[in-house]
């Protein structure tokens, strides 16, 4: 029983995602060529701030800057605290800054960047009436 209402809501599942599909591409293609443009330009630019913000976590911050946010130099004696840093003893989790950035950190702004997506792209496609409707198992 378990299974079968399991494979139930997967293919209610499957369905809503190639009903979403195909209303989408109804919509879309009746859109203007103008609106058509207008709305790829801006899920572009969408596309290109956010990718920009999780490089510049991921790899800015959490690779070329982890020194820095961990508070230390590298000296010719090696890697030493520097006291004057703004991050010197600053800890996130019990672990130094640029560590916790490049380990936990990353993570949490990408998801946090799909969240943000899929709030953008929804209110892009309702500006455009191309949003997805939802359906319900009362509609097969």
């Amino acid at each position: 029983s378990t299974l079968s209402s399991s494979s139930a809501a997967s293919d209610v599942y499957k369905r809503q995602i190639l009903y979403n599909r195909h209303i989408f591409t109804l919509k879309f293609n009746k859109m203007k060529q103008s609106d058509k443009i207008l709305y790829w330009k801006k899920n572009v630019k969408y596309l290109l701030i956010l990718l920009s913000v999780w490089f510049f976590v991921s790899f800015v911050l959490g690779v070329f800057f982890v020194d820095y946010l961990d508070g230390v130099k590298k000296t010719a004696d090696g890697i030493v605290e520097d006291p004057e840093s703004i991050f010197h003893g600053f800890r996130l989790g019990g672990f130094k800054l640029g560590f916790w950035i490049g380990q936990q950190g990353a993570v949490y702004v990408f998801v946090l960047i799909i969240l943000i997506y899929v709030i953008l792209m929804n209110r892009l496609d309702k500006k455009f009436n191309i949003e997805e409707k939802e359906i319900t198992t009362s509609d097969h």
